[in-house]
């Protein structure tokens, strides 16, 4: 289940929900007022999170894309290591929305929306055609998209 690149042969997909980028930084940070625009974003220093195997690449190549990859000073790999870097340090980072809902609960962590145009993408469940027709892995299948759409609905009053 993740922000999965398409899958080759012999795997199935479904998509759970749609999600979206946003920015951590801390909550003091000495060089971001209330808003964040793109020159300001352009200035600071960046995390990047890029999880082998995910889609989550795409922040790094947009930031080459806009001639900031020097501005990259940090690269992890998981996102779980970044509220404790993002709070004590001026650095900032691109992540998904719900991940850095998560962040928000970490002391001196704030959300700001990106400066840069970043696409939407999709979280998707995905399996190996060889569990496809297993009733247990059927049964989970259903189950994890039914908890997906139940949350959805509560939080946006429909799918």
């Amino acid at each position: 289940i993740g922000n999965l690149p398409e899958m080759e042969g012999g795997f199935y997909q479904q998509r759970l929900f749609s999600e979206y980028y946003v920015c951590v930084l801390r909550a003091d940070h000495p060089d971001v007022g209330e808003t964040l625009d793109e020159a300001g974003f352009a200035r600071l220093a960046h995390a990047v999170v890029a999880p082998a195997g995910t889609g989550h690449g795409e922040i790094e190549a947009t930031l080459v894309r806009r001639q900031l990859a020097g501005r990259i000073v940090l690269r992890v790999q998981n996102f779980l290591v970044l509220p404790i870097i993002v709070a004590q340090t001026d650095l900032v980072a691109m992540v998904p929305h719900l991940v850095a809902e998560q962040m928000r609960r970490y002391p001196n962590i704030r959300l700001l929306p990106p400066p840069l145009p970043m696409a939407a993408f999709d979280i998707r469940q995905c399996w190996h055609e060889r569990m496809h027709d297993d009733a247990g892995h059927r049964w989970l299948r259903r189950r994890i998209a039914e908890l997906f759409a139940a949350g959805s609905a509560n939080e946006s009053g429909s799918r």
